[in-house]
């Protein structure tokens, strides 16, 4: 399980550099939901990774995370 949740941290993090570092909830949803088993541990990934920006309704993908 660690394993997996590495390479979808991984996956998350590449998802957002390519999308300049952020990206809608729903981008996200699109892109994730056929490979991802287990929501919470998406969402944990996720807020880990990134940072709501609620003024634009994005995902913003932390410093430490920004680069590969």
């Amino acid at each position: 399980a660690d394993a997996a949740a590495g390479v979808l941290l991984r996956q998350l993090c590449e998802f957002l550099r390519r999308r300049g570092g952020r990206c809608s909830s729903q981008q996200l949803v699109a892109r994730f939901r056929a490979d991802c088993s287990d929501p919470t541990l998406f969402k944990q990934l996720l807020r880990q990774a990134a940072r709501r920006d609620d003024g634009e309704n994005e995902w913003v993908l932390r410093e430490e995370f920004a680069r590969g």
